[in-house]
């Protein structure tokens, strides 16, 4: 899910040279006008970790491209729910794990399948039975995974998000548009409407007090949501919404269900090739 520095540097040289880097809201207005910018790309960042303040925005800087990072306002200056849940698993003694979730329990020996590393399916096994779970729901099955694998390790300075004061900073300048990202980070389209609306409404809220200025754009979490999402979104006051099915925005492209294209860590050569797909070279 990470770039390194280096390739994201060389990322950037080739948007700058081969394409037309404009901000989110200009592609929202373009598209309200019928008018995209011809070989336009938006960059985006998914949850608001810290290292988008140190490493990625000097190199944004450097090539003068703008950028939007999508914020999870429940975990400012936290450890996500997954990060957390890898460095338990990491470093425990021996991965047993037997705990209560929500109607059922979850067992879990240390022997696996053959062939395969236990501590990796069981974090495999952890991900997809927290991702489901309502917030406090998970932070108690957390709290219940700490006691049974003897968690005494710190969260890694690596994996934090961003505190108040590093986000103030990151929103500093015109560069780097802020979006909000849900308060929590839940599977939107499983929760009810309500739930929903309380998960955006707190994120916008949050976000533009943190800022002090309008947050504009929404990033569902997961890529996951329905039709009630998206009119909650648009009715909370947000501009657009990105969602993360690969593909381009185009005319009438619905702007509370924006496509994204995922980037992985590959070199520039290699990212420039793929981007020339996309751009039609």
């Amino acid at each position: 899910m990470c770039v390194s520095p280096s390739h994201f540097a060389q990322h950037l040289a080739v948007i700058r040279e081969r394409a037309n880097p404009i901000r989110l809201s200009e592609l929202v207005r373009g598209l309200e006008e019928d008018r995209i910018p011809p070989r336009a790309v938006v960059v985006t960042f998914d949850d608001g970790y810290a290292d988008n303040l140190y490493r990625a925005k000097p190199l944004l800087e450097q090539t003068a491209v703008p950028a939007t990072v999508f914020v999870i306002t429940g975990r400012i200056g936290g450890e996500l729910w997954w990060d957390e849940l890898a460095r338990i698993v990491a470093t425990a003694s021996a991965p047993n794990l037997s705990i209560e979730l929500p109607g059922t329990g979850f067992r879990w020996g240390s022997g696996g399948s053959a062939g395969s590393d236990p501590r990796t399916e069981l974090l495999q096994a952890l991900q997809r039975a927290l991702q489901s779970l309502g917030d406090d729901a998970r932070a108690d099955a957390l709290a219940q995974i700490r006691d049974s694998l003897a968690d005494g390790t710190p969260g890694r300075v690596t994996h934090r998000c961003l505190d108040a004061d590093e986000l103030s900073a990151l929103a500093g300048g015109d560069l780097i548009e802020v979006g909000a990202h849900s308060h929590t980070h839940p599977d939107l389209a499983s929760l009810t409407g309500e739930d929903q609306r309380r998960e955006v409404e707190r994120s916008k809220a949050a976000l533009e007090q943190l800022v002090d200025r309008p947050v504009q754009g929404f990033s569902y979490p997961h890529g996951s949501f329905n039709d009630a999402s998206r009119r909650i979104v648009r009715e909370c006051g947000f501009a657009s919404a990105c969602g993360s099915t690969p593909d381009l925005s185009r005319r009438r492209s619905d702007l509370f269900a924006l496509p994204r294209l995922f980037v992985s860590d590959i070199d520039g050569a290699t990212f420039a090739k793929w981007l020339g797909w996309w751009l039609g070279d």
